[in-house]
């Protein structure tokens, strides 16, 4: 059976370059022993990537699906450049996954600890997906629904903002795993049980988005970000086959190599973006382990629930 024509295709918010002329890697080591890869972090920051920390990892959650990697040629904290579609040939051990959009069928790079160590070998620094079930890009794993902050609003708007759109997840029976994007926001990550296909996904999660924007508008809005003034963006766009967001223990492309963190949502108090970064990452493992794997399992199976969707050409103006 032929896989079905998926009308949306696009990228996260993050700005974009050319992402097929690779100018090299941006992590490069005198001494390959410090890093199964040879890596250690450019002259820019004092972090050195060590064997003690292992990045990047793959998530065991998403082993098989398609990897995005993100390069910042023009230094960290700049501009990215994706590079959804490496160029040919690639190394044997690295898989592709066949997807089908409106734009046609391209491989992309299945997720595995080969494929994540040769696209660090072509200046990957961030990883991306859109969280599709392993060997099926066209449905959801996860749905994904970003919260980024805007204007003067800081971790002390982003906290309640977080509690806020799970109490309403759990109204609809669904719970969320928490994770620090490591930069300026938080991402909540729905498991799914039953396959949910991602029209249906994004079509639930729209309106999900809109209840909250609804119930808290001084807080959280969907209008896009230039027009949010002090409050919490509410993003549930990259709900879709070949639209990504960063995925779970990633590096970021700042300085300070933060690391997308999941965190248990009894620690929102506590901890905030920047708290583990590539150089404490191994110690975070050690003392709290993989928290994502954690919170997976305390949620256990659910499924995407039958309730009304919103189309794009539905949604109601956002506040």
């Amino acid at each position: 059976m032929a896989p079905p024509t998926i009308q949306q295709d696009g990228e996260e918010h993050c700005p974009v370059i050319a992402s097929s002329d690779h100018d090299g890697p941006l992590f490069t080591s005198n001494n390959q022993s410090d890093n199964a890869l040879g890596a250690a972090a450019p002259k820019t920051s004092q972090v050195t990537i060590t064997s003690r920390n292992p990045w990047p990892r793959p998530d065991p959650h998403l082993i098989g699906t398609p990897v995005i990697g993100a390069r910042f040629p023009f230094g960290l904290g700049q501009h990215c450049s994706y590079d959804p579609f490496p160029p040919q040939p690639w190394p044997q051990a690295v898989e592709a996954v066949s997807v089908t959009t409106q734009s046609g069928t391209r491989d992309y790079v299945s997720l595995s600890e080969a494929s994540l160590a040769w696209l660090s070998s072509l200046g990957a620094i961030e990883f991306h997906t859109w969280s599709p079930r392993p060997s099926d890009p066209y449905h959801a794993g996860f749905g994904r629904i970003l919260l980024r902050q805007c204007g003067s609003s800081d971790i002390a708007t982003l906290r309640p903002a977080c509690r806020a759109t799970r109490t309403i997840l759990q109204e609809h029976g669904i719970d969320a795993i928490l994770m620090f994007n490591g930069i300026d926001g938080a991402d909540l990550w729905l498991p799914f049980s039953n396959a949910p296909a991602y029209p249906d996904v994004l079509g639930w999660l729209h309106a999900i988005a809109a209840e909250a924007a609804d119930r808290h508008p001084d807080m959280l809005s969907k209008r896009p970000e230039r027009q949010c003034g002090d409050r919490i963006h509410i993003n549930v766009v990259t709900n879709a086959v070949g639209h990504w967001s960063i995925m779970p223990y990633s590096l970021r492309g700042v300085a300070s190599f933060a690391v997308a963190l999941p965190v248990l949502w009894d620690d929102l108090n506590t901890m905030q973006n920047g708290d583990v970064t590539a150089a404490n990452i191994a110690d975070r493992l050690a003392s709290a382990g993989d928290v994502f794997a954690q919170e997976k399992a305390r949620i256990g199976p659910q499924s995407l629930p039958d309730a009304p969707r919103l189309t794009v050409s539905e949604e109601p103006p956002a506040p």
